[in-house]
């Protein structure tokens, strides 16, 4: 019974990543995506065999985390976004030539949801570390927590190569595991910090 509401959990999130195209377009909520659905299966599997390892409440709590930034991610952009529109049929012409409709997921919510897999990363990685916590768990946390932020990072690069080619050049910006723009990505040594 259990593994059939949480297939049933996981068909909804499908649907309505299928049914949202603009969802499927983001590529981090994409990855939050495969992140719910692939903990989801992993917690099926273990309640069709009855069986309950020791890494499944990690993996319950890992999908109830992913899909809270989610709705995070979303629900503070809309308010912000709300917020600051400006009124319909208002002056001020000659600013937009061109730029058509804004996307359904800001770049904003983007880096939000970024920043949130970063912290997830960062859980496992605490899951892993934990006193007694089988080896075999560890193992598998740990090379869950490195391909993740692996994924963060290169999701990361491709978010802000995106809003540089939209024209909106992004002094300052570093993306999560990177020096900044061009740094040659996750795994790079950062530079020694000069102390004065």
């Amino acid at each position: 019974m259990l593994a059939e509401r949480q297939e049933e959990l996981l068909a909804r999130i499908a649907k309505m990543r299928e049914e949202n195209k603009e969802l499927a377009d983001a590529q981090v909520f994409s990855l939050a995506h495969q992140r719910v659905a692939s903990a989801g299966r992993q917690v099926v599997d273990a309640l069709r065999e009855a069986t309950i390892p020791q890494g499944l409440p990690q993996r319950q709590l890992s999908i109830e985390r992913v899909l809270r930034q989610l709705v995070a991610a979303l629900g503070e952009d809309q308010q912000q976004d709300e917020q600051f529109r400006e009124p319909e049929g208002g002056g001020g012409g000659g600013g937009g030539g061109g730029q058509g409709s804004p996307p359904l997921i800001p770049p904003i919510a983007q880096l939000k949801l970024l920043r949130s897999m970063q912290e997830e990363a960062l859980e496992l990685t605490r899951q892993a570390d934990a006193p007694g916590t089988e080896k075999l768990l560890i193992e598998q946390l740990a090379s869950e927590a490195r391909e993740l932020q692996a994924q963060v990072a290169k999701q990361g690069e491709e978010l802000l190569k995106a809003l540089q080619e939209q024209g909106g050049q992004s002094p300052g910006v570093t993306v999560p595991g990177t020096i900044g723009p061009g740094s040659g990505g996750p795994g790079t040594p950062r530079p020694p910090v000069q102390r004065e």
